[in-house]
């Protein structure tokens, strides 16, 4: 059974969306984890004359931020793997490579559509057919249940 055009283009965006999304979170959660390790290593500066003690208690509570980041890191990275290895599944099994590759630069990757445009050598219009090609094409690969999503306001 052929799906209609607009269910397959809104499954995929939303399959591609939740994977830039997880990318997303990833990268939020690893730069606040170096944030705090910066942050501790870069607390003090030892060539000054201090005539105060640290602050301990300072030190602790970003040491417990610090484990609980990493705790969320560690419980959002199975999770996270399994997604990125199927997106990859998904863009090798792909026939416009053009199009799989346009796809990783900006969802997985986190480029804009126009850093894409100029790293392809592609212009705006040109990227945006290439695109819809390519998102009509991960509908057929990508995840089962993703083709089940709900559209929102459609008629039941």
């Amino acid at each position: 059974m052929e799906h209609d055009p607009f269910v397959r283009n809104h499954c995929a965006t939303e399959y591609l969306d939740d994977l830039k999304a997880t990318m997303g979170k990833m990268d939020s959660i690893r730069e606040d984890i170096e944030a705090l390790r910066d942050v501790g290593a870069n607390a003090m500066d030892y060539r000054e004359h201090v005539s105060g003690s640290p602050n301990p208690k300072a030190f602790e509570d970003r040491m417990a931020r610090l484990a609980e980041l990493s705790d969320k890191w560690l419980t959002e990275l199975g999770e996270f793997t399994e997604k990125v290895d199927i997106a990859r599944d998904v863009f090798m099994a792909m026939g416009n490579r053009d199009g799989a590759r346009a796809l990783k630069l900006h969802y997985m990757l986190g480029k804009t559509w126009e850093m894409v445009c100029v790293e392809m050598g592609y212009s705006y219009s040109g990227m945006m057919k290439l695109r819809r090609r390519a998102v009509d094409e991960v509908y057929d690969l990508m995840p089962e249940e993703w083709r089940r999503n709900p559209i929102p306001n459609a008629a039941a």
